[in-house]
């Protein structure tokens, strides 16, 4: 009996707009350059760099940034998706299209109009992964106390106009929860609380409110 057990590795949907995490750091998805590459900007500094969506780790901004998971198989039947259907992302699909793209695909015709109108939408093979479905976890309810020490020290760390590592933002804000004797939040929560600021900062800079 095989007991290695594989951990479902994390996918990132590469829309522009969204933001993700690399090696510690939040950036914004500004550009998808090809399969293998997309244009990042630092959440912190604006500095922009290339990466592979392979080494990013997914997040959603807003209330929610739970990650959401896939399998291998998944991916490569995406991948299997969208070598079949990419071309009719700029030209039309025909009847006589649709019908060989069941035999090939396994699908019906519904589903297949709808993965080509998620890849008119979004031309990556990322748009034909879906979520899983059912609700998301919700963001746990903090102690105000604590919840005053993260923005404490996320400000802090953003006034320095360096770039912001969650390793060292999460550090600060456990020892000053020990100090306190406070019960010090995850990382995870952490991480929620950094995206949930830099969205509502980007919407003051928008609207000119400081």
């Amino acid at each position: 009996m095989n007991k290695h057990h594989v951990t479902p590795r994390r996918a990132v949907k590469c829309v522009p707009g969204a933001q993700v995490w690399l090696k510690g750091q939040l950036y914004m998805i500004s550009a998808v350059n090809s399969l293998e590459s997309v244009r990042l900007v630092n959440c912190s500094t604006n500095a922009q760099i290339d990466a592979s969506p392979l080494d990013l780790e997914s997040s959603e901004s807003g209330e929610s940034a739970d990650s959401w998971r896939v399998s291998d198989q998944e991916i490569r039947t995406a991948l299997t998706r969208y070598s079949k259907l990419a071309k009719y992302v700029e030209q039309p699909c025909s009847g006589s299209d649709i019908e060989g793209l069941k035999l090939e695909l396994g699908l019906g015709r519904a589903q297949i109009y709808s993965l080509i109108r998620s890849l008119r939408e979004l031309p990556h093979p990322t748009a034909l992964i879906r979520a899983p479905k059912g609700p998301r976890l919700g963001s746990t309810n903090l102690d105000d106390r604590v919840e005053a020490v993260i923005q404490k020290n996320i400000e802090a760390a953003r006034k320095t106009n360096r770039q912001i590592f969650l390793s060292t933002i999460h550090d600060d804000v456990e020892a000053d929860c020990v100090t306190a004797s406070l019960r010090a939040p995850c990382a995870r929560t952490i991480k929620k609380r950094i995206q949930a600021s830099h969205a509502e900062l980007l919407l003051r800079k928008k609207h000119g409110v400081t």
